[in-house]
């Protein structure tokens, strides 16, 4: 093995996390703890008792979008934004980008 240098290294910008688990592991409730969140619930799914700041209508792709525009463009008082679950994101993902090209499924247009 050669030699190694360690050298010491920061962040320059907010770190971005993806909080990944089995359903029920507390990946909510340890979200719901982040300090000044905004929340996209693109599935039901808050443990009794947990309350966050959630934007309504995220029902799609394009409200997604809309709605991280919206964050973008009109900085507030939220440091955090807790997108819930990218499971779904990635279903109103593919639905947009089929219904965009007419196709039947993603998986035919990925071969």
């Amino acid at each position: 093995m050669t030699d190694m240098e360690v050298v010491k290294a920061t962040a320059s910008k907010s770190p971005i996390l993806m909080i990944y688990g089995a359903e029920g592991r507390g990946k909510t409730t340890l979200a719901s703890r982040f300090g000044n969140s905004v929340w996209l619930l693109l599935e039901a799914g808050l443990p009794r008792g947990v309350e966050v700041s959630a934007i309504g209508s995220t029902d799609s792709f394009e409200e997604v979008m809309a709605a991280l525009r919206n964050i973008y463009a009109t900085p507030g008082e939220y440091k955090t934004l807790v997108i819930d679950t990218v499971d779904m994101l990635e279903t109103h993902l593919i639905e947009y980008v089929c219904a965009k090209h007419r196709w039947a499924n993603i998986e035919t247009q990925l071969r």
